[in-house]
């Protein structure tokens, strides 16, 4: 019986992990407390009167083969960026970033600066201002090769005395894609340099009423929701960040640092700001490899979404793509599979045994065991690996999820009834105004039978209450509430798991 109970505890705590671990990373990580100093001088944020872009302003357009960039003639500031291989699924029409809200701005100085335009292309724009002896010129530039664009503000001190100018540029980010709620939260990760051995290396926020100072120096600022992002790397490293009070869903961050002169003294600070989807190869790609925090399991996660994306190169279809990738996981599980399989039916055959130890020792619950432990290490059985393919499968889905949630070529894909594989099913909505999701439902289904069929081949006696729960429909329920309204790839793969499971027990047992 304990080593029954330790079976059923393995598997609880294996399905506690993974409810815990779908639903993590949807709620608000604390916020750390700006209590050390910054290696740079902090310019303070920008308040939200100067954030908010002037109505009445002509805009200028620069272009490349990904981007779109509107920006104003007199603030400088990046007003809107198109990107023009994407589509905003609702209309079809290219997927706008920006509105109202700077996407990028230079502030050079305390105050927002009001530029002078000098020279205009199709890839860059100049501009000029001349303030308290400082002589300031704005370049803004995109890359031919990816979806990237450059800010670089050259500082001359044309003054007979020292300058300690404070330069900052402010980036932002809304939601632009039609996916909301929980499926598509709203992030900004700071990569900072770690003062201390046991800190983290990145910092998330998920927006704040105030602002918050970061307290540890920065290199880099992305702002992301799930398949998009803006990541913006200064010149000058590390510097100092704040995350700015979130505004109308959209979140801030300022990065500042101090640029000190020499009368007749030039320095150049630069700011490269990627704009695109969040796809670690692309960002790799344009050099912000370093944007995301990526564990073991999302690195496992990303080569097999490079295997997902060779099926559904030859498929044609990321639905039937998905299909393959769980039935390939699957059958190369398929030792530890049967490893669990044959332990079960070796455990079944020696319960007749396992009674009469019971019925002999039974004043000494200790005997029993000792007996019970001697009699599986005689017949080379582990009462343990009856779990082994649900503690190896959840690690591997894990790392699937952290992958296939950010994939953006399932972005929009449709497969059967399935309008969008990045969504849940949604087959129809049925009064009060609930979504009617069948995917979770047919995987708890498979589950059950799944969950019936193994534990066929554990030994059962009358009390064996544990078992009978297992057993019973408590565990596919819970596996289908926890699915219900996650990304239909992901619930289309685990069901798509479940009937191989089922397929193979059966092929087993005969």
């Amino acid at each position: 019986m304990a080593q029954e109970r330790r079976v059923i505890l393995a598997a609880l705590l294996s399905s506690f992990i993974m409810v815990w671990y779908l639903h993590a990373f949807g709620r608000t990580t604390p916020q750390p407390k700006a209590s050390a100093e910054l290696t740079q001088p902090v310019t303070p944020a920008p308040e939200k009167s100067k954030l908010q872009l002037p109505e009445e302003e002509r805009v200028i357009s620069i272009e490349s083969d990904d981007l779109k960039v509107e920006i104003g003639a007199t603030s400088g500031a990046v007003r809107k960026v198109v990107l023009k291989k994407f589509e905003r699924l609702s209309t079809g029409q290219p997927l706008e970033i920006g509105a109202g809200y700077p996407i990028a701005l230079l502030q050079i100085g305390s105050s927002v600066n009001e530029w002078k335009l000098s020279a205009s292309s199709q890839r860059d724009a100049r501009w000029t201002h001349e303030e308290d002896g400082l002589s300031e010129e704005l370049r803004i530039s995109l890359d031919e090769r990816a979806p990237t664009f450059t800010i670089e503000a050259v500082v001359i001190n044309r003054s007979t005395a020292d300058a300690l100018v404070p330069v900052s540029v402010v980036a932002s980010f809304g939601r632009a894609d039609d996916l909301n709620g929980r499926g598509n939260p709203l992030e900004c990760v700071l990569l900072t340099q770690k003062q201390l051995p046991w800190q983290r290396t990145y910092l998330r926020y998920f927006g704040s009423r105030a602002a918050i100072n970061v307290p540890r120096g920065t290199d880099m600022a992305t702002l992301t929701e799930r398949y998009f992002c803006h990541s913006i790397k200064p010149s000058i490293v590390p510097v100092a960040a704040s995350v700015l009070p979130m505004e109308a869903e959209r979140l801030s961050a300022s990065l500042s640092a101090s640029l000190t002169l020499k009368p007749g003294g030039r320095q150049t600070f630069l700011a490269t700001s990627y704009i695109g989807p969040r796809d670690f190869f692309r960002l790799r790609d344009a050099g912000f490899e370093k944007a995301l925090d990526l564990g073991l399991l999302a690195k496992i996660g990303l080569g097999l979404m490079l295997f997902l994306n060779w099926i559904a190169s030859i498929t044609h279809s990321y639905g039937t793509a998905v299909i393959v990738l769980a039935v390939v996981v699957t059958v190369g599980m398929s030792p530890f599979t049967l490893i669990s399989f044959r332990s079960m039916r070796k455990m079944r055959d020696l319960q007749p045994r396992i009674d009469q130890l019971k019925k002999k020792y039974s004043n000494d619950p200790k005997r029993i065991n000792q007996e019970t432990f001697l009699l599986f290490k005689e017949n080379r059985v582990s009462p343990l690996s009856g779990c082994l393919p649900l503690v190896i499968q959840i690690p591997i889905f894990f790392s699937i999820w952290s992958a296939i949630s950010h994939v953006i070529e399932i972005r929009g894909q449709a497969f059967l009834w399935i309008s969008d594989l990045s969504l849940p099913d949604r087959l129809a909505r049925i009064p009060p105004g609930i979504d009617l999701n069948l995917l979770p439902i047919l995987m708890a289904v498979a589950m059950f039978f799944q969950t019936k069929l193994s534990q066929q081949q554990v030994p059962q006696s009358g009390t064996n209450e544990m078992a009978k729960v297992m057993s019973g429909p408590i565990m596919p329920i819970m596996f289908g509430v926890m699915f219900y309204n996650l990304p239909s790839c992901l619930v289309l793969y685990w069901l798509t798991n479940s009937l191989t499971t089922l397929a193979f027990y059966k092929l087993a047992k005969t």
